[in-house]
């Protein structure tokens, strides 16, 4: 990706816009060291692979040798942003979100450089925000109208359908904007839904700095079924989730899918994801790149000695059990599992190929059940909810199960 120049984040998928595009080629080009930064509100303590899109984007920026500043939101991620959300977010505690956040450094390290010549920063909105006084907090309103902020398309369907709008969700995307003022950036980098947010950021930046910041989107990547990334559906995978689980999900990647993904996820060249494009037109099942993806990915998060091990014991698992190309889903509906993952006997109940839950308990008691490949032993265990999705449950000489949540 260091030999990468800015043209190819644009032709791979990787950026998907920026504002304005021609100046900030000028900038690039006539070597200005740009500080860019992009926000986190730390909502769960797990990013998935949906937000290393924007994450390899920054990396290339620190590769050329540009400031690069990861906002933890512990102070916005309490309000919660409204971004393409039909109700109001629960709010978090200062509590719960710094408890959350406490993992976010060690994600971030396996993508950048947070030490050395060029270090990235990690910040905390909090440092600002949580001191501003109401006489500031005024003035910065004073540079936006009510009907500016009722432009965005989710406030106009809140009130549409006659929904609650709180006035803490309309001044998110001020306190977002003011971070940009706060730390005097030169761009901001974010998720096309982000747009709204970080423009008004822009405006900030105009008013109190009288410069221009860059505004650079990501488009949003689909879970790996196909649907809208969601924890609610089981289709991501996380950052800081143990490389085979990892693997064994990375594999579940649509076929169809599986270019795109490997455009914006890895340094895959170019005739390699045309090759996988062309016969993803006629192929079904492209087991061998799936892996590959797969490996990518784990050596990417994890080493390439750990992605090595997960793919052996992928292999181990899909040979030695003689997987018949086309398993059975096991539907998880959102309300039957909790945070901390859901009981291995009501898990297996949900599949047909058990009779009961008293069944099921016989069934790990006699040694019947292994998931990804690790056999359960203690019927009154749980599936952590890291393990969910996408997990490959093997039910005695029944047959096999690949979970889906949602």
């Amino acid at each position: 990706m260091k030999d990468w120049d800015l043209q190819t984040l644009f032709d791979r998928g990787m950026l998907d816009d920026a504002i304005v595009r021609d100046e900030l080629f000028n900038d690039i080009a006539n070597g200005k060291r740009l500080t860019i930064y992009q926000g986190f509100d730390p909502t769960s303590p797990n990013m998935h692979i949906g937000h290393l899109v924007g994450l390899r984007v920054l990396r290339w920026f620190q590769l050329h040798g540009h400031h690069l500043i990861l906002l933890i939101g512990d102070f916005t991620g309490r309000i919660g942003d409204p971004s393409d959300r039909p109700e109001a977010r629960k709010r978090l505690t200062r509590a719960e979100v710094l408890e959350n956040a406490e993992t976010y450094t060690g994600q971030f390290s396996k993508i950048f450089d947070l030490d050395g010549e060029n270090p990235a920063e990690v910040r905390f909105n909090g440092h600002w925000l949580d001191n501003i006084s109401l006489a500031q907090f005024v003035e910065i309103m004073d540079k936006f109208t009510v009907q500016q902020l009722l432009e965005r398309s989710m406030f106009q369907e809140r009130l549409k359908n006659q929904e609650a709008l709180y006035l803490n969700e309309m001044i998110y995307p001020i306190l977002q904007g003011y971070d940009s003022v706060a730390m005097e950036v030169d761009a901001e980098l974010g998720g096309s839904d982000q747009l709204f947010n970080m423009m008004r950021g822009r405006d900030l930046t105009d008013a109190y700095l009288g410069k221009t910041k860059h505004v650079l989107t990501t488009q949003l990547l689909e879970g790996l079924d196909g649907r809208k990334m969601s924890k609610t559906y089981g289709n991501t995978v996380d950052l800081n989730e143990d490389p085979v689980p990892m693997f064994f999900k990375l594999t579940l990647v649509q076929d169809s899918k599986l270019p795109r993904f490997m455009q914006v996820l890895t340094d895959r060249a170019d005739d390699e994801i045309a090759a996988i494009e062309e016969r993803a037109k006629t192929e079904h099942n492209m087991i061998d790149a799936r892996q590959q993806f797969a490996h990518d990915i784990v050596t990417m998060l994890h080493s390439a000695e750990a992605a090595d091990e997960a793919q052996r014991e992928f292999q181990r698992v899909v040979n030695e059990g003689e997987l018949p190309s086309d398993i059975p889903d096991l539907h998880v509906p959102p309300d039957t599992h909790r945070e901390d993952g859901v009981g291995v006997v009501d898990l297996l109940a949900l599949s047909d190929l058990v009779q009961s839950k008293s069944d099921a308990r016989r069934l790990v008691q006699q040694g019947g059940i292994r998931i990804n490949g690790e056999m359960v032993e203690d019927p009154r265990s749980s599936v952590p909810t890291s393990r969910l999705a996408g997990a490959l449950v093997k039910i005695g000489k029944r047959g096999y199960v690949r979970v889906r949540v949602g």
